[in-house]
């Protein structure tokens, strides 16, 4: 099944990813779906993201002035109608854009940084560009976890724009049984204080649950009319699918719906609970 049907989305609407263990890879793969289906797409962060990882969507426009930004999303939106054909994208652990695609895609920051990352737009900017109508899907990388397969939010954690429709809480499934220190959880410290558990045990799918309600309860505050829905990522084999339904089984008695991953297929979504 397709992310896009998975999510229930509709045109129009912005959609955040947060969390850890393949938002990256997710947000790339509905971009390209979304593509397919002939629509004008914008792919950004409210974060920081690497440069090469927005320019494989397309036309990179980095500007941080919220009206000349609006300017050059619309001049640019007649040109960049892009045919592409099944790639690797870099920086998402291999993750194929699947499919041979024609749509209108571009990628958009407020600037770059020494290191190649492009610096993210504000909740402020991105809620003027949905208002403003030029794409029939935005798709926003809106938290950061290094890579880490599981990512407790700091206070000042994930920018959400007030306008999400759709709020995408990402976790990989191979978080499960692992120990809740810097070299798997991002936030490590803080992670263990909203489990209640000690830095260094194991993470189950009681840690995973406490945290992911956390992150509801911060997309209920900013943007209190998104839909939440947490997807267990990363189910790339008999092994660790059998992670992501203990997870997702643990998440669906307080979720109304959850979704099991894996970027490695060309239809991402394996199951739907419940």
């Amino acid at each position: 099944m397709q992310l896009f049907d998975a999510l229930e989305l509709e045109d129009g609407e912005l959609v955040c990813f947060v969390g850890a263990g393949g938002k990256t890879g997710l947000m790339l793969q509905l971009a390209a779906e979304c593509a397919s289906r002939n629509q004008r797409v914008l792919v950004t962060t409210s974060t920081r993201m690497f440069a090469r990882q927005l320019q494989s969507c397309g036309q990179l426009v980095l500007e941080r002035d919220e009206g000349k930004l609006l300017g050059r999303l619309d001049d640019a939106c007649p040109d960049c109608v892009r045919r592409a054909r099944a790639r690797r994208v870099p920086g998402t652990g291999g993750t194929a854009v699947p499919g041979t695609y024609e749509g209108r895609m571009l990628a958009a920051g407020a600037g770059l940084t020494k290191d190649g990352k492009v610096v993210g737009l504000s909740s402020e900017t991105l809620n003027a560009i949905h208002r403003a109508g030029l794409f029939d899907s935005i798709l926003v990388e809106a938290d950061g976890a290094r890579g880490k397969p599981l990512k407790a939010p700091a206070p000042h954690e994930p920018v959400l724009p007030s306008r999400a429709a759709c709020v995408v809480a990402v976790v990989g499934a191979d978080a499960l049984g692992s120990p809740l220190t810097e070299q798997y959880v991002h936030r490590w410290r803080l992670a263990a204080e909203m489990a209640g558990q000690d830095p260094g045990s194991v993470v189950t799918g009681s840690t995973i649950l406490k945290i992911v309600s956390c992150y509801r309860d911060l997309a209920r505050q900013a943007a209190p009319d998104s839909r939440f829905i947490p997807a267990v990522n990363k189910a790339d084999s008999r092994e660790l699918l059998g992670n992501a339904r203990e997870i997702a089984g643990r998440l669906s008695q307080s979720m109304a719906r959850v979704l099991i991953t894996s970027t490695v297929l060309g239809d991402p979504v394996l199951e739907v609970l419940p």
